[in-house]
């Protein structure tokens, strides 16, 4: 007797699955835009155009890749109703967009995507009413309430989730905010540090990790994962495997982020190479170099480092320096090794069905090789 042997599925291509992820993703932060728009609209005035600001950055694009990580943990864990986990991957993006908007404020960034951040926005709008300084303070702080009101909806709606869609139980939408929560809490802490390294000449490289770990790998790779994998009724004892991968995941992609953040077309990255060496940012890659260098190679770079005042020359005298000091190749390397890392995690967790593997793996090399 002949016996029947099931065959598996093929499996599709990563970049089939990231666009169609990205795309269910994309439409859902479409409706909640138009959402905060038909919230905002009855004041009229500076909150409707504080609010439009704000969502005029949320619309803007970029990878939706922590709503596409929400969508795949619920997806990993069975899940049936894709509008829930469509509208948890829109909330997740609003308060990524919500925590980039406290970024740009923290490094006095005036362009975001090629367009204006929202508190420069805001300042050209208040130059009709002040002028100066008062306009751009006014602009910041007009926006971070722009930005924390959309984050505020975005926390209700999220627990809502239980409430308003079938297959998701009140109780996994209340265990699902509750870990999101802690995400952003531990990236405002890593945020904190970040923003204060500048001050720190000292910060050593296990410190400069520890930042990337809390501002990237929580935020950006395991929250997402855990709240789609939550929402799809997955226990905690089964999400907790996801740190085992998201924490190399997330630190190649940083690790890759301080490279472009250097030596990136800012036509792609939508922000100006020289930003992160004016802020003063303790990155990885700045620390190996001057580490590596001494005499005057090693002056250029610490004058660099914080200076408002920064030519381009001096700038790519510094971009120079990275290079061959070797400082470049290391880090390059550290990401690979981190995408590495994550990818033979994925081989020691439980139930992640191939397709999932597969997937998971790509973004950790993606992480590590991207251009923007």
């Amino acid at each position: 007797m002949e016996t029947q042997h099931e065959v598996a599925p093929a499996l599709r291509p990563f970049e089939e699955v990231y666009a169609e992820r990205a795309g269910v993703a994309e439409a859902a932060v479409g409706q909640l835009a138009a959402e905060l728009r038909e919230r905002a609209a009855p004041f009229g005035g500076f909150v409707d155009k504080a609010t439009e600001s704000f969502v005029s950055l949320l619309e803007r694009g970029g990878k939706r890749m922590r709503g596409v990580l929400v969508l795949t943990g619920y997806e990993m864990y069975g899940g049936q109703n894709q509008e829930a986990a469509a509208r948890a991957a829109a909330i997740v993006e609003a308060d990524h967009a919500y925590l980039l908007v406290m970024d740009d404020i923290a490094d006095v960034a005036e362009k975001r995507r090629g367009e204006d951040t929202v508190h420069e926005d805001m300042r050209r709008f208040l130059g009709a009413h002040t002028s100066g300084t008062r306009a751009r303070k006014m602009g910041e702080d007009i926006a971070n309430v722009a930005a924390a009101d959309a984050h505020v909806l975005g926390t209700a709606a999220l627990l809502q989730v239980g409430l308003e869609y079938d297959g998701v139980s009140p109780e996994a939408a209340l265990r699902a905010g509750i870990l999101w929560s802690e995400g952003l809490s531990l990236t405002a802490k890593g945020q904190i540090m970040d923003i204060s390294s500048s001050v720190r000449p000292d910060l050593t490289e296990e410190e400069i990790i520890e930042i990337a770990r809390l501002k990237t790998s929580y935020y950006s790779i395991l929250k997402p994962l855990q709240l789609g994998a939550t929402l799809a009724g997955a226990s905690l004892e089964q999400t907790e495997a996801f740190w085992r991968y998201a924490e190399p995941a997330g630190l190649a992609f940083q690790l890759q982020d301080d490279i472009i953040g250097i030596y990136g077309d800012p036509d792609q990255t939508g922000k100006p190479p020289m930003s992160d060496i004016i802020e003063g940012k303790q990155t990885l890659l700045m620390r190996k170099a001057l580490d590596a260098t001494r005499g005057e190679q090693y002056s250029t770079l610490r004058s660099a480092l914080g200076n408002p005042m920064l030519s381009v020359h001096h700038f790519n005298q510094c971009r120079n320096y990275i290079k061959s000091c070797d400082a470049y190749n290391a880090v390059r390397e550290a990401a690979i090794q981190y995408a590495k890392e994550a990818s033979y995690a994925l081989t020691t967790i439980p139930d992640v069905p191939p397709q999932e593997a597969l997937f998971l793996k790509e973004v950790a090399w993606y992480g590590a090789n991207r251009n923007f």
